[in-house]
C-alpha cells in the first residue's frame, strides 16, 4: 500500500517569476530580463554622467589655472 507522492508545485517555488529554480536546486532571484536591463541601463547612465561631471570639473580647474597664470604674468610684467 504505497501512497503516490504528491508532486511539488513549481509555481510556488518560482515566486511569480522572480526566483527561478535551477537544475541544481538553487533559487536565482530577480532574473527577469526587463528588470536587469533597466538596472544595467541606469548604472551605465549614471556612470556616464559622473564621468562627464568629473571632466567638466577638471576643465574648469585648468581654465582657472590658465587665467591665474596669465594674471600673474601680467602683474609681473606691469611691475
Amino acid at each position: 500500500m504505497e501512497k503516490p507522492m504528491k508532486e511539488k508545485r513549481e509555481d510556488k517555488m518560482s515566486f511569480k517569476g522572480w526566483g527561478k529554480k535551477t537544475k541544481e536546486g538553487r533559487k536565482e532571484w530577480g532574473k527577469r530580463e526587463g528588470i536587469l536591463l533597466s538596472k544595467e541601463k541606469q548604472q551605465t547612465e549614471t556612470a556616464v554622467r559622473k564621468k562627464c561631471r568629473e571632466k567638466e570639473r577638471r576643465m574648469k580647474k585648468t581654465e582657472n589655472q590658465c587665467c591665474d597664470d596669465r594674471k600673474k604674468s601680467e602683474e609681473l610684467e606691469g611691475k
